[in-house]
């Protein structure tokens, strides 16, 4: 798999962890949300910022969890899980695992201010028998209320 390839479907399921852990915190609130993820990989050149937009809802706020499967038509987000979830205040750790065709295993944090978080996820991959690491730091802010 390209390298390319690799780094979007990582981004892709961290983008969706990093906005779902965010409806797990007790200072959040729902809303329309812009997210922000700065992605590095060593010996990599440096890679541009990718900011996504997303609706989180009251619905979205009840089971954080179920909200990490991914959304259908994602294989590798669809293929992830989290385990060893943890919540102290308004700040999330947890650990994810992802299957299928290109594994790859991580830890996240994610602290929350009401309107904004900040967090950072760190995700370990082989490809090739090529061990490969990323660090994606993310910061979200609420920026209005969702389209209907």
């Amino acid at each position: 798999m390209p390298l390319k390839k690799i780094i979007m479907a990582a981004a892709a399921s961290m983008f969706m962890l990093g906005s779902a852990m965010a409806t797990a915190a007790p200072n959040f609130k729902d809303g329309l949300w812009e997210i922000t993820v700065n992605m590095n990989m060593p010996g990599m050149p440096a890679m541009q910022p990718r900011t996504i937009r997303q609706c989180m809802t009251q619905k979205d706020l009840k089971d954080p969890r179920s909200a990490m499967a991914g959304k259908p038509g994602n294989a590798q987000q669809n293929q992830c899980k989290t385990v060893d979830y943890k919540q102290n205040g308004d700040t999330v750790t947890w650990k994810v695992e992802c299957g299928g065709a290109h594994p790859m295993t991580g830890t996240g944090s994610a602290t929350y201010n009401g309107d904004s978080y900040t967090g950072v996820n760190h995700l370990k991959m082989n490809e090739g028998g090529q061990a490969m690491e990323m660090t994606m730091n993310y910061s979200g802010k609420r920026v209005g209320a969702c389209n209907k």
